[in-house]
């Protein structure tokens, strides 16, 4: 065995994994903080993985949070924290996804190994953990074989391992703002640094499903269709995240953080110029057709003629008072200047300078409406004036 796969001496020797009877063999990779145990062939020895985690990352908490209930839809590997210095992770040795043998498989097993996947992910993002790092090498499966050795693995559950990069965060998935990117072995999209944590998950995790498929006997295109097509629009082939990240995205202007993942923000409603000829006229304050739940989109135009060598501060105003259940996007001229939460706050009054508004021509102003349940909701919006100055500020609009 090379050399750089040895084992630390400090590690061999280690009192608290003497005291489990865990004698590692060797690195699974040269120069890595991963070590197993050896397990000869055909019997029922228990067999670890021990990793030396980096006090640097969130890896120790995560997986700790992690061991509390360990059924699905919890996806995480059954482990144990050696609380010493460095901590050590130990874990039941799981297999790589290719010993599934996805070759001549139904279209029914990949959609379970898929639901698993799926479950998981969406496990972590309820406990507001975005991995950051979803991809083949990072999902394990138990085998029959590996179940019997160890009563906490479930025959062929899928799991999600290696929390290296993963981050805890304040605000789950629709509320949390883009952050930098940590390095992934997933590539990124073409010029994408920062996004929206889930998101890139999300996009992750089709890409994973994608290569699932390669292991079967087929070829490109003759992948089972639906599979194919769900990762395909995970990943973003249709209007999903590779539109949003840029590539056919009908918003040229305004830059991929503008906008969210709301159809009418894919499909260009509250840019200035759509088409709503064929649209139905409605008052904002009536809500949505129906008072159901769902998503609405609200658009018009207005024209303003301010006074020249004047400075007009102005701001949308949402009603003060309305806590019911809704929330509501604000778009300027294609910007998105406001968040309105009614039912939370605090913010009901959104700013907006010269240069978003015009103020000597015509501007497009558009209102995502989400009902959050079956109640009715009535917001309303106005255009307010919080001051006039004397003397005019030059302004290029970008518009």
């Amino acid at each position: 065995m090379s050399p750089l796969l040895d084992v630390p001496d400090w590690l061999k020797t280690h009192p608290d994994l003497l005291a489990r009877d865990i004698q590692l063999h060797g690195a699974i990779k040269p120069y890595g903080s991963l070590y197993y145990t050896p397990r000869p062939i055909g019997t029922y020895i228990p067999q670890y993985v021990v990793k030396v985690l980096d006090p640097a990352t969130e890896e120790c908490s995560i997986n700790e949070r992690l061991q509390d209930d360990l059924s699905s839809p919890n996806h995480g590997l059954p482990c144990e924290i050696i609380p010493s210095e460095p901590r050590l992770l130990v874990m039941p040795y799981a297999g790589r996804l290719v010993l599934m043998d996805f070759k001549n498989r139904p279209t029914s097993f990949f959609l379970d190994v898929y639901h698993q996947i799926i479950e998981g992910v969406e496990y972590l993002h309820q406990l507001r953990i975005a991995h950051l790092d979803i991809c083949y090498a990072n999902a394990v499966s138990a085998s029959s074989h590996q179940a019997a050795t160890d009563e906490r693995l479930v025959d062929g559950k899928v799991y999600l391992i290696d929390f290296h990069t993963s981050k805890q965060l304040a605000l789950g998935p629709g509320r949390q703002p883009p952050i930098i990117l940590p390095p992934s072995q997933e590539k990124k999209p073409a010029g994408v640094t920062t996004l929206d944590p889930y998101s890139f998950d999300v996009y992750c995790t089709g890409k994973l499903m994608l290569e699932i498929l390669k292991y079967t006997t087929l070829k490109e295109p003759d992948f089972p269709w639906i599979p194919r097509r769900y990762a395909q629009w995970l990943v973003g082939n249709e209007r999903g995240c590779t539109e949003f990240l840029g590539r056919g995205f009908p918003d040229k202007v305004h830059g991929v953080m503008n906008e969210g993942g709301l159809f009418g923000e894919r499909e260009g409603w509250h840019l200035p110029g759509f088409d709503m000829g064929n649209w139905t006229a409605r008052d904002l304050s009536e809500g949505l057709p129906g008072g159901g739940a769902g998503v609405g989109f609200f658009v018009t135009t207005f024209d303003i003629a301010f006074p020249e060598n004047t400075d007009v501060l102005v701001s949308f105003q949402f009603e003060a008072e309305n806590t019911q259940p809704y929330r509501a996007l604000l778009f300027v001229n294609g910007w998105k200047f406001g968040k309105r939460v009614a039912d939370s706050g605090p913010q009901t009054k959104f700013p907006v300078p010269p240069g978003i508004l015009d103020y000597n021509g015509r501007n497009t102003v558009a209102v995502a409406l989400w009902a959050l349940d079956n109640t009715a909701v009535s917001p309303s919006l106005e255009l307010v004036i919080d001051d006039v100055l004397d003397g005019p500020v030059a302004t290029n609009n970008p518009v």
